[in-house]
């Protein structure tokens, strides 16, 4: 083998043309992972997630093929007792929008009074300022 400026002129084909596969993959990972592999962590991290992610899609899955099942099962008794569940639903509709409108009304309520409160000891508290410095007070009202 001759050698010229210290490289070798002639090399082995598997060498230069055809590197192996676990050299392949090795350059693969460093590329993708800047010249180290993952360290061990990041991987368990990784596992766990999946682990984990796809347990739950399964769970979902099992949870949205029982409901569908039990719609399937009810439909009937939903269609036969109808005309007692769709008023009986109105009713209960309606109790609710009552409910909610009273607590609405009672907070509105109660902001304006705490807003009069502020407004009325703010007001008075000025005017007490006011006559300590001897100024005169102009009512606003």
């Amino acid at each position: 083998m001759m050698e010229s400026k210290g490289f070798p002129l002639k090399q082995g084909i598997e060498d230069h043309h055809f590197p192996s596969t676990a050299n392949q993959s090795k350059e693969i990972t460093q590329n993708l992972y800047g010249r180290s592999a993952p360290p061990s962590h990041q991987t368990v991290k990784l596992l766990t997630a999946a682990i984990v992610g796809a347990t739950l899609l399964f769970l979902s899955g099992l949870t949205l093929t029982g409901t569908v099942i039990a719609l399937i099962m009810a439909t009937p008794v939903l269609v036969l007792s109808s005309p007692i569940l769709v008023p009986a639903g109105i009713v209960m509709l309606l109790i609710a929008a009552g409910f909610v409108f009273s607590g609405g009304c009672g907070m509105a309520a109660m902001t304006v009074m705490a807003w009069l409160y502020n407004y009325v000891s703010n007001y008075a508290a000025a005017k007490q300022r006011a006559t300590a410095y001897g100024q005169f007070v102009m009512l606003d009202i």
